[in-house]
Order: C-alpha cells, then sequence, then structure tokens
C-alpha cells in the first residue's frame, strides 16, 4: 500500500461493486496528483473495482483484459496481441448466475478467475503454470462456491464466493491453504485480511482483522449500533486503519485495533467518500438517503480534512460539494471538487413517489470543477461546463502537472489545462465519444478508455479498448473485441502492467 490510498464505499457485495463502480460515477473518491488510474497496477493490492492506484513511471505498460472466456496480453503502444489464451470451464454457469471474470498481475504472473476454474499463466508467453477448479465440500456445491471476487497479496490468492465465503490459495500452484470463513467483504492488506461482517442480532457491524496466513483472528472492531447504511472499507496506512460506518468514522491502531480517534456527523450526514494522501484524511460526506430533511440536503454534502494521526479537524469545505471521483493526486497540495450546478423551474412537483410534496423542481444547469489547495480549502481555479455542452461527469487524468479532461456530448474534445494555475494549454476533437466509455488507465502518455462495465455479464454491443494519445486526443490504436454473447461471457477489468 503506498499514501495515495483511497477508501471506497461498502455495503455492496464484492463481486457486484466491480460491475456498479463505473456505473455510479460518483463512488470512489480520488484526490489530484502526479498521476493516478482506476485500473493501472503491477500487483494487486486492496480492492476491486476498480479501484485507483498511484503508479510511478519507468517503463511502458502492456493491457490484460479478459472477455468472453478469453485471456488477452496486448502491447500497449501498439495494440497488437501478444499473447491470447482459452480458459477452461469446469461446470456450466446456472442460468440464474451472472459470469464473473477477474484479471490480476503480479510478480510476472497473470491469475485469471472465471466463475468456477482459476488458472495462473506466465506474464511473458501466456504459458499456463498451472489450472484449478472448486471442488464441492460438504453440503456446498460448485455454484455455492462460485468464484465472485479474487485478490493476490504476498503469495497468496485470495478468492470470494458466492455464499459470501472467503478462501486462501497458494499463488505457486492454486492448491488450497484455509477457507470457508464467513465475510461479508474483506480485502488484504500487509498481511492481514480485513473483513467486515453485519450481526442481525446486535444491529451493529464488526470489522475483523485475521491473520492472512492462516485465517485466524488478531482482533476485531464494533461499530455503533444502526450507525446508518453508508460505509468506508478499511485501509491501512502508516499502521492505522481507517473505517467509517453511517457518520462515523475511525481511526484504529493495526496491530491491536485500539481506537486511535474518532469523529461523528451531524444527524441525517454519512460519510461516502475517503482519500488519505500525505498524512491527511479527506472525506466526503451526503444526506442519509431517504431520511434526511431536504433543507439538509445541500448542507450534508461537504469536503472535510483531517488530521491523520490526530483526528483533528484541519478545514471543511462549502455546502454542496463532493470529492470528484475521477481525480488523481498531485503530491497532495491540491484537491479537486465537483459541485452540480442547478436551477429551479419555478414550478412544482406534485408527485407522491418523491416522498416530498409541493417543492420546486430543481434542473441540472451543468457542473463546474474546483481545484482547491489541500491544506486550507483555498480556491485556485475553476472549470465550469454549461447543461448540454459535455459529459455529466467527464474523465479526468493528471500527469506531469497537466490536467486532461476528456469531453463528451456533441462535439467529443479533450483539453489540457496547468493543474496548479488553470491555464489552458490546448483543445484537440477526439475521435470518440468518452461519455460512453470508461477510463481504465493511464500509461506514458496514453488513456486506454474501455467500452464496458467490467467484472460482471452485462448485455452490450460490440466491446472496444480505445488508446487515446495525451498530447493531441488522436487514436494510438483500437481493438474490437466483439459482443459479450450470454451469460456465461463476461469482460473483466483493463489492467496496465509489465
Amino acid at each position: 500500500m503506498d499514501g495515495n490510498t483511497p477508501l471506497s464505499t461498502s455495503k455492496t457485495p464484492r463481486g457486484l461493486r466491480r460491475l456498479s463502480i463505473f456505473a455510479a460515477v460518483l463512488v470512489i473518491a480520488l484526490l489530484i496528483g502526479s498521476w493516478a488510474v482506476l485500473v493501472n497496477r503491477t500487483t494487486r493490492q486492496s480492492t476491486l473495482s476498480a479501484a485507483a492506484k498511484s503508479v510511478p513511471l519507468k517503463q511502458n505498460k502492456d493491457v490484460y483484459i479478459g472477455h468472453n472466456q478469453v485471456l488477452y496480453k496486448l502491447n500497449g503502444r501498439t495494440g497488437a496481441v501478444i499473447w491470447q489464451q482459452h480458459l477452461k470451464r469446469s461446470y456450466p454457469l446456472d442460468r440464474r448466475a451472472a459470469s464473473f471474470f477477474g484479471v490480476e498481475v503480479a510478480e510476472d504472473v497473470v491469475y485469471a478467475a472465471l466463475d468456477h476454474d482459476f488458472s495462473a499463466f506466465r506474464s511473458s508467453d501466456g504459458k499456463e503454470l498451472w489450472h484449478r477448479h472448486i471442488l464441492p465440500t460438504a453440503s456446498l456445491t460448485p455454484e455455492n462456491l462460485r468464484i465472485v471476487g479474487e485478490e493476490v497479496e504476498q503469495g497468496t490468492l485470495y478468492l470470494w464466493h458466492a455464499n459470501s465465503t472467503v478462501s486462501s490459495h497458494s499463488a505457486q500452484d492454486g492448491a488450497p491453504k484455509w477457507s470457508n470463513l464467513v465475510a461479508e467483504w474483506g480485502s488484504v492488506q500487509y498481511g492481514t485480511l480485513y473483513m467486515t461482517v453485519w450481526s442481525d442480532t446486535q444491529e451493529r457491524s464488526f470489522l475483523y482483522a485475521l491473520d492472512a496466513k492462516t485465517g485466524k483472528e488478531r482482533w476485531h472492531f464494533a461499530s455503533p449500533s444502526l450507525p446508518g447504511a453508508g460505509s468506508i472499507d478499511p485501509r491501512v496506512v502508516d499502521g492505522v486503519v481507517y473505517v467509517g460506518w453511517g457518520g462515523y468514522l475511525y481511526a484504529l491502531n493495526a496491530q491491536t485495533g485500539q481506537q486511535l480517534w474518532m469523529y461523528r456527523l451531524p444527524q441525517y450526514h454519512e460519510f461516502f467518500q475517503t482519500q488519505i494522501t500525505n498524512g491527511v484524511v479527506y472525506a466526503r460526506s451526503q444526506y442519509a438517503f431517504m431520511e434526511a430533511p431536504r433543507d439538509q440536503i445541500a448542507d450534508a454534502m461537504r469536503v472535510r480534512a483531517f488530521h491523520a494521526k490526530t483526528g483533528a479537524l484541519l478545514w471543511t469545505s462549502g455546502p454542496d460539494e463532493s470529492l470528484y471521483s475521477q481525480g488523481v493526486p498531485t503530491g497532495g497540495d491540491v484537491i479537486m471538487t465537483y459541485h452540480a450546478l442547478t436551477k429551479s423551474s419555478g414550478t412544482n412537483d406534485n408527485n407522491p413517489s418523491t416522498g416530498d410534496l409541493n417543492h420546486a423542481v430543481t434542473r441540472s444547469d451543468g457542473y463546474s470543477l474546483s481545484v482547491i489547495n489541500a491544506k486550507d480549502a483555498r480556491f485556485l481555479w475553476q472549470i465550469q461546463v454549461p447543461a448540454g455542452s459535455g459529459s455529466v461527469y467527464p474523465w479526468v487524468s493528471i500527469m506531469d502537472g497537466r490536467l486532461y479532461l476528456f469531453e463528451g456530448g456533441k462535439t467529443p474534445s479533450l483539453q489540457t489545462f496547468d493543474v496548479h494555475s488553470g491555464k489552458k494549454l490546448g483543445q484537440h476533437p477526439l475521435p470518440i465519444d468518452p461519455e460512453k466509455l470508461v477510463l481504465s488507465g493511464v500509461d506514458n502518455g496514453i488513456a486506454y478508455m474501455l467500452s464496458a462495465a467490467t467484472g460482471y455479464y452485462k448485455e452490450t454491443g460490440d466491446e472496444s479498448i480505445s488508446a487515446i494519445r495525451l498530447p493531441d486526443g488522436s487514436l494510438a490504436w483500437q481493438m474490437r473485441l466483439g459482443a459479450v454473447k450470454n451469460h456465461e461471457d463476461a469482460i473483466s477489468a483493463l489492467i496496465l502492467a509489465p
């Protein structure tokens, strides 16, 4: 793990977050920095989703992706197929289930999980190193143990299963180590498996810290009773576990589970997104859905900065601001926030389905992206985009002190700004509409965009990968993968790795 470590939301089964990570744009909070991507790593260090990694620019990376039971390695600069492997399927997939395709790259080995099967391949030439499939255990069928998530950490492969259990396997040959621990959600960090379990009898959630090698409990920590729907998945930075439930944000000692500090939001507010960078915890709050009075909704949506070690509140942003979900860190000195521009139509909404009668209807009037100083929330510069002239939520990337804004809509464009001054450095037309794509990673001046929600089967049209040159917005290469045809097909996240 590193100091730029995002905390993502929870309460969704692990596998389903792989699908929803791009469908719900403002789900993962990222800060702006030297450079980061949604999926770009040489090893997996935390959960899904999708999530964003800060990776130093050392060498060109290639593209790994799974589609329709085929695992590909593509040349990152040209798109040429380096190798491809058709994956084995040991059992037919139940039609009531959605196929899952997971890909991880660690230590020059590519790990692929496809429903009931998991395999390892040599990254250089695609040679299969080993293959295993799920075996029925006692009363559990292969369908009960169907794979819905995977993670590789320190020579061990961890698999999450459809019956809410997790199992541990040797990365060398896939042999089982321990298995069938019940977990609502989990991630492996620094040799510890952190997982959350909800208790109906106690009406609270528990965070368990387990020895990742043995599966034995080290400690556990209980949330407040009925803390609220929102939650922050645990992340470890500098020996501290940061975790949240509803309106509560906690810092715990990673070795003992002892509470170091806690912050509680006002009633009807809950934490939704959090990011840790350079000794500061940045947390976005929102209103508790279906509970907050309408006059408190805007007030609930703020960004707060906390001292990571002491929990001291450093600053609070203005109302109706949120950490921008696609932003990336710039050494922790600036933050990008998102603000929806709205206006009242002057009419009333009397639809009983809203649950709030006779209020003025609010219409979208575009959005603004603001860059603020990370130390004191001082405003630096802003981009305003009126409704109808671009994407609702554009894709953003930062590299070498430049902010790249991918705008969709009628006239797709790539705009470039100096990240600190806001000076516009250029604007180029895009050959594709980024509004219909997912920004999956950036490496050495090329942005990789995928036209699919990843992880699970979803009926869509022809899927494709598009590589866009950041200097001029031109298309470096494009690969059409074809359509996901049936329930036994799926597409993985796009991975950038050597």
